[in-house]
């Protein structure tokens, strides 16, 4: 069994992880609203996390690890771009803003992540101009931030 990171950590209850409509928003009322978020997911593959506001960002990619499924990250939301990264990781789906921002969810504990589980590709253009994918792991960001 792989080892696991939590979702989040450092957070007492009910300190306030962001800001939702004037109001503050407890951690787990946040982990609630990333859970509800997961359950409405498909099972696995790409999510495109489009999401403006950071608030639902950060939802949407808790969210996204819960459910198993691998946050794309490209380079610019250009509509080419966003075009050309649908067609080379078929099936993947996007996430807006607008799905995000509905869920209410109830308060949740942080889940667990495998440390080895797949979490992200950033795609960065080089000198070429071409994107190139950067695989991270649930582990490799969990150490980055620790960094």
């Amino acid at each position: 069994m792989s080892e696991a990171d939590p979702l989040v950590r450092g957070f007492a209850p009910g300190a306030t992880m962001g800001w939702r409509g004037g109001q503050p928003m407890a951690i787990e009322r946040f982990l609630g609203a990333a859970a509800a978020l997961a359950c409405r997911l498909p099972q696995g593959g790409h999510c495109i996390n489009a999401c403006e506001d950071r608030l639902n960002f950060l939802t949407g990619f808790a969210a996204t690890l819960m459910k198993g499924t691998i946050t794309l990250l490209p380079q610019s939301r250009a509509v080419k771009v966003m075009r050309e990264l649908g067609v080379s990781h078929a099936g993947a789906y996007t996430l807006a803003d607008a799905d995000v921002a509905v869920e209410q969810g109830q308060s949740a504990p942080p889940p667990s992540i495998p440390r080895d589980q797949l979490a992200v590709i950033l795609f960065t253009s080089g000198t070429t101009g071409t994107p190139r994918p950067h695989a991270k792991t649930w582990g490799a960001l969990v150490a980055g931030a620790a960094g």
